[in-house]
Order: structure tokens, then sequence, then C-alpha cells
């Protein structure tokens, strides 16, 4: 009996644990579930954004320079559509002032920002001038410069206009525009 019995006690302990390892299975399975919808590209909330990233996350470097400059007039051209939509609405002079003086810190930021990113890609060792003091720096130097540049304008939109009328973008304008261009096209690498 005594054989009989731990064979019963056997049997019901790997019921038992079996048990734990479905359960603990099922759970792996939802917690996999949960990090792969956390871990999913999230989707951008613009047409400018949701057609360049995909083109700026997988191009080549030598690529990459154009499209952060295509990128930055994209939304330099979004900021000054929605400035034109803001000004039509406007009637008082010191306010379309206003909106002026705005844009014209845009820009003088985004000079500010473009030249202290090119000095943050220089060889300090070599005076301003110098044929060979960004020598060094690379193919991705360009890209760096007009990300950085290309930011102050995204942001200018979003801190300024951030629910203001609908993008002027259009994807295919600037599909056409970057298959066009002259040595790029083949470096860009379409998702």
């Amino acid at each position: 009996m005594d054989v009989q019995n731990g064979l019963e006690e056997a049997e019901a302990q790997r019921q038992t644990l079996q048990m734990e390892v479905n359960r603990l299975l099922s759970e792996q399975a939802d917690l996999q579930e949960k990090y792969e919808q956390a871990a999913a590209p999230k989707l951008p909330d613009n047409p400018i954004d949701a057609f360049y990233r995909p083109l700026l996350d997988h191009s080549a470097t030598a690529a990459l320079g154009y499209l952060y400059s295509k990128y930055g007039e994209a939304w330099q051209a979004e900021l000054y559509a929605r400035a034109d939509q803001l000004q039509a609405k406007l009637v008082y002079q010191e306010d379309k002032n206003v909106l002026e003086e705005y844009l014209a810190a845009v820009e003088d930021e985004a000079a500010a920002v473009n030249e202290l990113a090119w000095l943050f890609e220089a060889r300090k060792d070599l005076p301003p001038g110098d044929s060979e003091r960004y020598a060094y720096s690379g193919t991705g130097m360009s890209a760096r410069v007009e990300n950085r540049t290309a930011r102050v304008y995204r942001d200018a939109v979003y801190h300024a206009f951030p629910e203001q009328g609908s993008y002027v973008f259009d994807e295919e304008v600037a599909r056409t525009e970057l298959m066009k261009a002259s040595g790029i096209a083949d470096w860009i690498i379409w998702p």
C-alpha cells in the first residue's frame, strides 16, 4: 500500500505542478503579447513624421543629410502655413507683429542651432575657414546638423500651433521630389 500511496501522491504532485506550469506558460504568453504591443513602433501623429521617419530610420548614411534637410523644409513650410492661417484671423497690426516676431525668432534659432551644430562637428584645433576643419566628421555629419535644425521647426509647430488647422504636407509631392534627387534616390531605402 505504501508504494501505491506514494505513486498516487507523486501523481497528484505532478498534476499540481503541471497546472502551475500551464498557468505560468499562459502568464508568459500574456506578458509576451503585452511586451510586443508596448515595443511596437508607434505611428507618428502627423503626416510629416509618418513619411520621413521610416526613411530616416532605414536609409543609407549618404542620404541622411539630404533627407533631414527635406524633413526640416517640410516642418518649416508647415510652420509658415499655420502662421498664414493664424494671420488671416488677426485683425490688429500689433497681433500680426507678434506673429512676425515669433517667426523671426524661430528663424534666428534655426540659424544659431545650425551654426552650433557645425561647431560641434568641427575640429577645434583648426581655425574657422580651414578646409580640413570638418574633414574628419564623416558622412553622418550633415545628417546630424540638419536633424538639429529640422527639430527647431518641428518644435515651433508643436509648441506655437498645436491644434491649428490641418497639415499642408503632401506625401506624393515629397516622394516625387525624393525620387528625382540626383545621386540621392539610390541611397534611400523605401519601407
